[in-house]
């Protein structure tokens, strides 16, 4: 029998932030290939505050989403021990710069001397990715042979930070910008962004993701609160150029198995459709260079907050494969307007819990998880954006995904 659950928790409100909360929601697939019958779902999710220093300003907090495949045991131990490595890494007698680095996301940027802006960022990436590390040597040191993607955002006071490895996907929903004027042709090119090459960080904010990545079409949501749909995080499959390279390199393959594209090695019988992951020991050490076929470091992005965010979704694939960016941006929102919560979690709540419902009645087949991290006032009390009249409709039957 599938089966879902709900809960909530309220983050504190720290200053910058209208409100600050999260809400989870998760639905195990009916039936799944592979999958004994009522083995449950493999995704887990995590949101905890982490203490950076004493003061409570300078708290960060941390949301996460982990879809395991090959098994649960993989994503409920990186579920269970990413964000305390990460917490440990803070604390002595690890890198000082770890610590310090982490104040990117709470203190303004605009203080600090010249040149440190970009090390802060990157020494707070640097701590995120020994994190994943240090969480991908407890699986394999601890035998366990299956996997896990994880995709993380870590929120302060002025910024955030994604990191992801693997297809589980990062969406921030933002107000509807106004209409863009035409390049002029005075030879600026614009605001520079630095690429997220694999296993690289990008420095870029909010406002130049935007022109990075291009809201994408809702094709299957006729919804009534339009937002900005903004991609944050890479989906990591083997038919990307630089992770098949990767790959090659490596000794490895990217072979087509039952129309699907995965990483293959001769000297393993596991073929994954990721090409990044925690965990996966066969193939972590199935090629010539170790880690090499599937690697565990994330892709890491910098988002100072301009006051135009609202929520960010954090999904597995399980919504991903059936609803487009634009389309969960809008289900989100538009459930946590049409919620009428008292509180800000419970509008997270409403708007998790709508992005699951959508994928099911789409049929996803698979295990479906969302996590929303809302971060403005506006995505649930309204005021800038009308909620539907009458309220959306949450009802679904029951949907035999096999």
């Amino acid at each position: 029998m599938a089966s879902s659950e709900r809960a909530s928790k309220r983050l504190k409100v720290t200053p910058g932030f209208s409100e600050l909360a999260c809400g989870k929601a998760t639905h195990a697939a009916a039936r799944r290939k592979g999958r004994a019958k009522g083995a449950g779902s493999e995704d887990r999710y995590a949101v905890e505050s982490l203490a950076v220093a004493s003061e409570a300003e300078s708290k960060t907090w941390f949301a996460a989403v982990y879809d395991g495949h090959g098994g649960p045991e993989a994503a409920a131990l990186a579920a269970e021990k990413l964000h305390t490595n990460l917490v440990d890494l803070l604390s002595p007698p690890h890198d000082p710069r770890f610590t310090t680095g982490m104040s990117c996301l709470s203190a303004e940027m605009d203080t600090a001397p010249d040149g440190a802006v970009d090390d802060r960022v990157k020494h707070a990436m640097d701590a995120i990715v020994t994190a994943f590390r240090m969480t991908d040597d407890q699986i394999l040191d601890g035998g366990i042979e299956c996997g896990s993607t994880a995709c993380v955002a870590v929120f302060g006071r002025v910024a955030f930070i994604c990191a992801n490895a693997g297809d589980s996907r990062a969406v921030l929903c933002r107000k509807p910008a106004p209409p863009v004027a035409p390049p002029s042709n005075d030879g600026n090119d614009g605001d520079a962004t630095t690429d997220a090459a694999p296993g690289n960080t990008s420095l870029s904010a909010a406002a130049a993701t935007a022109g990075a990545a291009a809201p994408t079409a809702a094709k299957d949501w006729e919804g009534t609160a339009r937002s900005s749909a903004i991609r944050l995080t890479t989906d990591h499959k083997p038919t990307l150029t630089s992770e098949r390279e990767r790959i090659v390199a490596a000794g490895g393959m990217v072979l087509t198995v039952g129309g699907v594209p995965r990483v293959c090695s001769e000297n393993s019988p596991c073929m994954l459709a990721v090409s990044r992951a925690l965990g996966n020991r066969s193939l972590k050490f199935g090629g010539s260079v170790p880690r090499g076929l599937i690697t565990e470091v994330p892709d890491c992005s910098y988002h100072p907050y301009d006051g135009s965010e609202l929520l960010v979704v954090l999904m597995s694939d399980g919504v991903s494969d059936v609803l487009e960016d634009q389309a969960i941006s809008d289900v989100a929102l538009e459930a946590a307007l049409a919620a009428g919560a008292a509180t800000p979690e419970e509008a997270a709540d409403a708007a998790a819990e709508a992005v699951v419902r959508r994928a099911r009645d789409l049929r996803s087949p698979d295990d479906i998880t969302a996590v929303v991290v809302i971060l403005s006032e506006d995505a649930w009390k309204g005021g800038l954006i009308e909620a539907p009249t009458p309220p959306l409709n949450l009802d679904y039957e029951e949907v035999d995904t096999a």
